[in-house]
């Protein structure tokens, strides 16, 4: 019998939770969150209110869940903003930011017990290990302490039966490393681009000074005997 096809590493292999598409997905099905509806990405303030309204409208919350430690922010967990004025008085809460920093929550895995984590951070760890085969019995016991995440491991799961989805989270993996990629190459350019620039000045100086031989220059700065001896014709010019 021919075995199908497919993109799936094994048949118990769930997609990355912490993808975008993957995330959205997860929070935006048809079931009921609302106890969780603050972690759904909302739409822009500006675009909820609607005309005519005297300026009303819903709060709304933008939630980032981060890998990294977010810049110039005290390293916790979650980090809520509104805006504030210079004495810490919020304006009207309707506007939220949050992110959420899966590094500081990681740090409770194998530290403390199930039983003792709150919600949040049951949340991140799921979000961190949940596409972790070698991780599973621990996201077995995290999802049936917690009814919201079980919900969503039923989600993910039922998401990763289908091929086109490992298809597009593989295709946008492999475009994440194409960009990461040209950009260490970009940067190393333009280390190198430097690096020649200053040993141009560095041999021009010492071109002047006129104590060194080009063979010394060359050693000195890093450049080619041939390439000082075209800056030394450039001078003289």
């Amino acid at each position: 019998m021919q075995t199908k096809q497919t993109l799936r590493p094994s048949p118990t292999a769930i997609l990355n939770p912490r993808l975008d598409v993957n995330f959205k997905a997860i929070f935006t099905q048809e079931i009921n969150y609302s106890a969780r509806s603050e972690i759904q990405v909302a739409r822009l303030l500006n675009n909820n209110v609607k005309k005519n309204s005297k300026w009303k409208a819903e709060k709304v919350y933008q939630i980032s869940v981060l890998n990294f430690h977010l810049p110039k922010d005290d390293k916790c967990e979650m980090s809520w903003y509104t805006m504030k004025n210079q004495k810490g008085h919020k304006l009207s809460d309707h506007m939220n930011v949050i992110f959420i920093d899966l590094l500081e929550i990681k740090k409770l895995y194998e530290t403390t017990p199930i039983e003792k984590l709150t919600s949040l951070q049951k949340w991140g760890l799921f979000l961190s290990y949940a596409d972790d085969e070698s991780k599973s019995d621990f996201i077995r016991k995290i999802t049936e302490s917690e009814k919201g995440i079980m919900e969503a491991e039923l989600i993910i799961g039922r998401m990763s039966e289908e091929d086109s989805n490992w298809f597009r989270q593989n295709s946008i993996d492999t475009a994440i490393r194409d960009r990461n990629s040209e950009i260490d190459a970009a940067e190393e350019r333009g280390i190198e681009k430097g690096m020649k620039k200053q040993a141009v000045e560095s041999a021009k100086k010492f071109l002047k000074m006129n104590f060194m031989t080009p063979e010394q220059i060359s050693q000195g700065v890093g450049l080619t005997v041939e390439e000082v001896l075209e800056l030394s014709k450039k001078i003289k010019k």
